[in-house]
């Protein structure tokens, strides 16, 4: 489990920014996807609707992030959220793909 832990904070994209208000909800935001990965990811439901069910519950985190951005236009902030959301989304997807190779559901 640490291995899986392991290999998603280092998959992780770090978003530009300074602060450690920034710094501190980049954290929040990775960690709560490490943790949704790892608790779901012995679950046998196809893993795009896992990792899409792991960005969505993280949301909280994902707004606190977008708001510790420096001053950017509200439109702007939304753009990078939807898409920093998908690109983690593909990521989390990514591992559970790789982890269920290696440990098949049943």
């Amino acid at each position: 489990m640490r291995n899986v832990a392991a290999a998603i904070a280092l998959v992780m994209i770090s978003v530009g920014g300074a602060g450690a208000d920034f710094k501190s909800s980049r954290e929040a935001y990775d960690n709560c996807l490490i943790a949704g990965m790892v608790k779901f990811k012995d679950l046998c439901e196809p893993a795009d609707q896992l990792a899409k069910a792991v960005a969505v519950g993280c949301n909280p985190q994902l707004v606190a992030l977008m708001r510790s951005l420096p001053n950017m236009k509200t439109v702007d902030k939304a753009e990078l959220a939807a898409k920093h959301r998908q690109d983690k989304t593909d990521e989390v997807m990514s591992l559970l793909l790789e982890y269920r190779l290696k440990h098949p559901c049943q």
